[in-house]
């Protein structure tokens, strides 16, 4: 006879069953808060380098966790500003952030140390909005690219700014993202999507057929091999889709974004997408369409997130200004009393029926049928025969 406590339950592999999507799901959440080492609450940006650390752009600098310690780099290592807001790892596995204050700055890591490169030419009469950063690899040249808002696109190419705005053909200077792919430098923002060769300095409009003619807040590259099946992902207020020059698919328009931030977006490597900015963040299988909000109701910090991130291990981040949270995977779901459980601890389960599953407690049993808790007291009769009563074993029949 099994005789085991829990002292809350953890089920594997029923973040959907029969189809349906869970609701208000407790998921496994390390949650890495400011007094966590060094670790600064107002976190804005992550990234794995090629030796599987990860690196967080901070209000205060960048830090490097190992898995087992935090390294913290601020002005007293060569980072002059403060509110670092975009981090990014290159093919050399250079890391590279971006901070806004006192202005806007790029720093590199490399061997040790940091370095800075010459500050982009942008308005300084006003608040920098930078809204995206990315490190381009460009036939052996490493350029750089930085979205800011109202100010169209600022390239870094043989050691100076290029600024490319409405003047150069930019439909418009609101920019929100930006991708590098097949050699071409993809544009999103208000007036949809652009394609900058960066070659020839040629602009041209970006519109597969089945793309939104909308306003687009995110776009990522989701890399494969071949590189003939990679994919293009893009977000707009209230649609999310991915695609090529040859055509592009919405995959759900459940959602709504009211301002327009940034929207990352990343795919998880499987079935799912995670995508969001800092009003909420949803998770999508592309397969079924299926989607699936996450918030502090589910375990994390914030109902938001400033970045979203998966690693190698396929560990999922949440990176927002109350902290860092990790969920090691969606296929563990955690349910407790205020989920509908009978008692928080649990001493004996059994599964009934395909999804459908038996708890037993100190007095009482809770049924689970896929969608819903019910909770069942043993019989008076029960109580009034012995002190103390407590289900340790569960079985079921053929019936």
């Amino acid at each position: 006879m099994a005789f085991r406590f829990y002292s809350r339950l953890l089920i594997l592999g029923m973040l959907c069953v029969a189809g349906q999507a869970l609701f208000a799901q407790n998921f496994l959440v390390k949650h890495y808060p400011e007094n966590e080492e060094t670790l600064s609450s107002s976190a804005s940006d992550i990234v794995q380098d090629n030796q599987g650390k990860m690196w967080f752009a901070t209000r205060l600098g960048v830090i490097c966790y190992d898995g087992g310690s935090w390294v913290e780099f601020s002005q007293a290592d060569g980072l002059s500003g403060k509110d670092f807001t975009r981090i990014i790892v290159d093919e050399q596995n250079r890391i590279w952030a971006v901070c806004r204050f006192p202005e806007l700055q790029v720093f590199y890591y490399e061997r040790g140390s940091w370095t800075k490169i010459g500050d982009p030419p942008t308005d300084k009469s006003r608040r920098t909005k930078l809204r995206d950063f990315e490190v381009i690899s460009h036939h052996g040249e490493i350029m750089l690219a930085l979205s800011v808002w109202g100010e169209g696109v600022h390239i870094w190419k043989a050691g100076r700014w290029i600024r490319y705005t409405e003047k150069q053909g930019l439909p418009s200077n609101k920019v929100t993202a930006l991708v590098y792919w097949n050699d071409d430098l993809y544009i999103a923002g208000a007036a949809g999507v652009t394609r900058l060769n960066l070659h020839t300095g040629r602009i041209d409009p970006f519109k597969p057929e089945g793309m939104p003619e909308e306003t687009v807040l995110g776009a990522v590259l989701e890399k494969a091999s071949p590189p003939d099946s990679e994919r293009l992902w893009l977000s707009g207020y209230n649609w999310i889709g991915y695609g090529s020059a040859s055509g592009f698919q919405v995959l759900n328009r459940d959602f709504q974004f009211r301002q327009p931030d940034l929207v990352n977006i990343a795919p998880d490597g499987k079935n799912g997408v995670l995508f969001g900015n800092i009003e909420q963040v949803l998770y999508l299988d592309k397969k079924t369409g299926e989607m699936l909000r996450l918030s502090s109701r589910n375990g994390l910090t914030a109902d938001g997130a400033t970045a979203l991130y998966v690693d190698r291990e396929r560990n999922y981040w949440f990176v927002s200004s109350r902290g860092v949270d990790k969920i090691p995977s969606f296929r563990f779901v955690r349910f407790g009393k205020e989920d509908g459980l009978k008692e928080d601890e649990v001493s004996a389960i059994v599964e009934s029926a395909p999804g459908k599953f038996w708890f037993g407690h100190t007095d009482g049993l809770t049924f689970y049928d896929g969608r819903q808790f019910r909770t069942f007291n043993l019989p008076d009769s029960y109580h009034n025969s012995r002190r103390y009563s407590k289900v340790i074993d569960l079985a079921a029949d053929s019936r």
